[in-house]
């Protein structure tokens, strides 16, 4: 997860794991884009990326996006924006990514991380996590 305010989202995602994924599941948070290590990007089930970053990041939300996307780092159903910015869907347009990226509005509750990850992830019979 790319995102800077973690005090303020780390809670609903935990209590997903917790109550939706048998606590099998685990985050790790960058708050900068200096903090993202691109050669191990696709060890993880999803990517949640913030569009605006702390003041300390060299790029922004949308930077990142378009190296994950473009550069193939990264596929666009895996990726997913973290945002409390109204504008999105036209910044997306004006920074040429995809608007069929999924958008959660911040502020972000137990109920939008759960939908979001039970959308893109299941547990298989055998106790097995996979990607729809």
């Amino acid at each position: 997860m790319i995102e800077d305010m973690i005090d303020t989202i780390r809670g609903a995602f935990e209590l997903a794991a917790i109550s939706e994924f048998n606590e099998n599941m685990s985050f790790i948070f960058c708050p900068r884009s200096q903090d993202v290590d691109y050669g191990s990007i696709n060890d993880f089930a999803l990517i949640f990326v913030d569009i605006e970053l702390a003041k300390g990041s060299k790029e922004d939300g949308f930077s990142i996006l378009r190296r994950l996307l473009n550069e193939r780092h990264y596929p666009l159903n895996r990726t997913i924006i973290l945002t409390g910015n109204t504008v999105v869907n036209e910044k997306l347009e004006e920074n040429s990514i995809d608007p069929k990226i999924l958008v959660v509005k911040k502020p972000v509750n137990y109920d939008d991380i759960a939908k979001v990850l039970k959308e893109r992830i299941k547990l298989s019979p055998e106790g097995e996590y996979y990607l729809i």
